[in-house]
């Protein structure tokens, strides 16, 4: 299990259970910068960790899910579809096969509210009774593993079917 410990300026720590009842001692698995939202996933032969350092997310590669390297950010950069101007937050990653055959991850992350040059108070709301600045989206975005590199370009289009990439995965 891998988690955000505030006692150590908000890194992540890590724990191992046999059974999830009894748990071992924990040790930092990702030190600074201060960051939270863990989320580990394989893809393309390594594990991968993202962090959220709410300014981007922060990316860690592991062949062995203990010693971790980070390589930079991710969803640091404005992103042109709509809603989608903001940082990445808080991902989730869901691995597939695309419908090319390819071994894809899937990033869901979160950006607050704005719009690519537009006053975000101006901005069309659903919710018209919810300040603009308290109102989030769920994105989505494709990750690639290229030469050991973990690549997201979130304006690339998404070809999604969770239903046909379970169904892929699973044969």
């Amino acid at each position: 299990m891998w988690f955000k410990d505030e006692a150590h300026d908000s890194t992540t720590w890590c724990a191992d259970s046999p059974d999830l009842l009894t748990w071992g001692a924990s040790s930092m698995a990702v030190g600074p910068p201060s960051h939270e939202g863990p989320n580990v996933f394989s893809l393309g032969g390594e594990f991968w960790m993202i962090t959220d350092e709410w300014h981007g997310l922060g990316v860690h590669r592991s062949s062995d899910l203990h010693s971790w390297q980070r390589q930079g950010l991710i969803l640091d950069q404005p992103g042109a579809r709509l809603w989608d101007a903001g940082f990445g937050h808080h991902a989730d990653v869901v691995v597939g096969t695309s419908a090319t055959g390819e071994e894809v991850g899937w990033i869901f992350y979160f950006t607050h509210r704005s719009r690519p040059g537009a006053d975000a108070s101006q901005a069309d709301s659903p919710h018209p009774d919810v300040p603009i600045e308290h109102v989030t989206d769920i994105q989505v975005a494709a990750l690639h593993v290229h030469d050991g590199v973990l690549v997201c370009d979130r304006d690339a289009s998404v070809d999604l079917d969770l239903l046909c990439a379970a169904a892929r995965t699973r044969t």
